[in-house]
Parts: C-alpha cells; structure tokens; sequence
C-alpha cells in the first residue's frame, strides 16, 4: 500500500517487537507476540529435552484483524525488526 519501513534483517524477535514476517508465502508487518501452545500444537513446541517452547503470534495494530496464532504446519520465517 505504498509504506515505506526500515527493517535491521535478523532472525529471532522479542515479544512485542515489530517485525517482517514470511508465512506460507504471505508478507506480513506486525507485532511479535508469544503464547503457550494450546494442547493440538503443545507436542510439536515441545524440543527433544521436552523443553516446551513458546508459540509465535503477529498482532495487527488495526484491530479489524484477528492475531495471527502460527501452527507447527505453516512455512514461517523472521525476515527482520522494524526500526522506529
């Protein structure tokens, strides 16, 4: 839509951070949330030392939009933090 942003590239993201995402082929600026996975997703957030890890969610600021909740079966990638 013709915005313009200033992205530092890196790979991980602290919770409430804004960010650049890939998911499943779709682009995507938004705030970098975390949950505890619901009991569908709970073993694949679960590493081999049965470490249970936190799951990924992007929240829109434009409230018209439903956070993103990201399942094990999605293609998702950081791309990077937006600046300010």
């Amino acid at each position: 839509d013709g915005q313009i942003v200033w992205v530092q590239p890196c790979k991980a993201l602290r919770n409430g951070e804004v960010g650049i995402f890939i998911c499943d082929g779709e682009g995507y600026v938004k705030v970098y949330r975390t949950q505890a996975p619901g009991p569908d997703d709970k073993e694949a957030f679960t590493d081999s030392n049965g470490t249970l890890h936190l799951q990924p969610v992007l929240v829109s600021y434009n409230q018209s939009y439903a956070p993103k909740v990201i399942s094990p079966n999605m293609k998702f990638e950081i791309i990077g933090r937006v600046l300010s």
